[in-house]
């Protein structure tokens, strides 16, 4: 038997469900909050979707039916970033098989890190996120967790003259790292942070 208790708690909570479904709809028409590259003004969303674990996966047709659905909610909603990177197991090539998929192609601004030592490693994993992804030329990679930032900030500056990557930056997991990391904004030009 329900008591009187059981049913105020029951209707307070469909009020506040219904209360809750009526803003996320009204959130989901309003338009994608943007900000300003601060060294080109070039407008991005503030949300971009990242990859790691969630796109780990197998390239059987049920995930990839599901990732599918979520990169087309995430395009029709307004996003354009995807970040992604090599240490995140399939998850560059789940991307790519999404984007190749796609009856059209939506604006993607493609994100990855360079995360290994060495120019010639580095080089070698940055073409493989390229081609895992599907991407001619990146609109972002970083180096990631500093890991041999001098080399790969010197290759990344080249490809960037180049047109190759359009933007270049570093990240940092670690909190050990904050002093380096801070170093390095200081002397170095960074698009990304």
């Amino acid at each position: 038997m329900i008591n009187r208790r059981q049913v105020v708690k029951l209707g307070a909570s469909t009020l506040a469900c219904h209360a809750l479904g009526v803003k996320a709809a009204n959130a989901a028409q309003l338009p994608m909050i943007k900000r300003p590259i601060p060294s080109s003004g070039e407008m991005l969303p503030v949300m971009g979707m990242g990859t790691s674990r969630t796109f780990d996966t197998d390239d059987d047709p049920m995930s990839l039916a599901k990732l599918g659905a979520v990169m087309q909610a995430f395009f029709e909603s307004g996003g354009t970033i995807v970040d992604s990177s090599p240490m995140y197991g399939n998850a560059e090539s789940r991307v790519g098989d999404v984007l190749r998929a796609m009856d059209q192609r939506p604006k993607v601004f493609a994100a990855t890190k360079v995360w290994t030592t060495g120019r010639e490693k580095g080089i070698e994993q940055m073409e493989e996120s390229a081609r895992r992804m599907d991407v001619q030329t990146f609109d972002l990679i970083a180096v990631h967790n500093l890991k041999d930032w001098k080399t790969h900030l010197a290759t990344l500056k080249a490809w960037k003259k180049e047109g190759r990557v359009r933007y270049i930056g570093i990240t940092t997991s670690h909190g050990r790292d904050h002093d380096r990391f801070i170093d390095v904004m200081r002397n170095e030009s960074l698009d990304f942070v």
